[in-house]
């Protein structure tokens, strides 16, 4: 498993950003303001499994709405990942500017 991970955060009303991160759940919840929960998500020209981490508690806490992904209204602060099997692992320069330039 990868100590740490590069990631593209996602924050309401702002553009997306890249940033690494430490690849443990105390990190993931940090990033989206509690417990974490994923959705996977597919991004065009992107072959890698990608996932959103995202507050799981978010609507019961009234988050701003983020973006619309896929169908998905997704509040709060949200980050993008690859996983392989059951372990997030980092996302490639060409991904983060896929990823970037889709979330805005």
């Amino acid at each position: 498993m990868e100590k740490e991970i590069k990631v593209v955060i996602v924050e309401p009303r702002k553009r997306s950003c890249s940033r690494t991160i430490n690849n443990d759940y105390k990190a993931l919840q940090e990033v989206v303001g509690g417990y974490a929960e994923n959705l996977a998500i597919k991004i065009p020209d992107i072959k890698s499994r990608l996932v959103i981490i995202f507050n799981e508690d978010g609507r019961a806490k009234r988050l701003p709405l983020n973006r619309k992904v896929q169908g998905h209204h997704i509040v709060g602060t949200f980050l993008v990942c690859k996983q392989s099997g059951d372990e997030l692992v980092s996302l490639g320069t060409t991904d983060v500017k896929k990823i970037m330039e889709y979330m805005g």
